[in-house]
């Protein structure tokens, strides 16, 4: 049994069910994403599993990029669709740009690696419009999805401990993307439950 290709069915089938249970709190009107950052991680994302597929050239890790980039397509057109529309802003826009750069580097260097930590650093920067969305109103985000994103890299993270081939730089390099996202996904929770708290006794 190969443990670290179960483990990597395992998190796309976690991009999944969060996908899902993200998408019907739209739906219901549960949630108030924004379209440009889902825009953007639309983006970056595809942008990711292409790099992250030529870097690591191992379905187990490079699969669950795949759900992630199917996913957020999907949210993206659900924001577009439901008209959660609102053009981006400056910061988001320099993104956009970070993102560019990125598959320009992999397009006409066939520098995946580096496209890719561009990609991460991109996504990263992404994050911050939601979380200053979150922390000046917790009831845009649930906190289910992210908790269940969270698991989702650090699935990740095990499958490339299972194959790990040594301390050469290609190695760690795989690591950053998934560190990055099981550090960013639970800030938006903690962001959550600790405004929900602070706002709690004022309502």
């Amino acid at each position: 049994m190969d443990v670290a290709l179960t483990l990597g069915i395992v998190a796309v089938g976690g991009h999944i069910l969060a996908s899902v249970i993200y998408n019907w709190r739209i739906f219901q009107g549960d949630l108030m994403p924004k379209s440009a950052t889902w825009a953007l991680w639309f983006i970056l994302t595809a942008l990711n599993m292409l790099t992250y597929r030529e870097m690591t050239h191992d379905p187990a890790k490079w699969m669950p990029t795949l759900a992630c980039a199917a996913a957020t397509g999907v949210t993206f057109g659900l924001c577009l669709y439901w008209k959660r529309l609102k053009w981006p802003e400056p910061w988001e826009w320099f993104v956009l740009f970070m993102g560019v750069l990125a598959g320009c580097i992999w397009l006409l260097f066939r520098h995946a690696t580096g496209a890719n930590l561009i990609i991460v650093g991109a996504t990263t920067l992404a994050f911050w419009p939601l979380y200053q969305g979150v922390w000046e109103n917790p009831s845009v985000e649930k906190p289910l999805p992210w908790c269940i994103w969270t698991i989702v890299y650090g699935l990740m993270i095990a499958v490339i401990a299972l194959r790990w081939r040594g301390w050469n730089p290609e190695q760690v390099l795989e690591l950053v993307y998934p560190i990055a996202g099981i550090i960013m996904h639970p800030i938006v929770v903690i962001l959550i439950f600790r405004k929900s708290r602070v706002l709690a006794p004022a309502q």
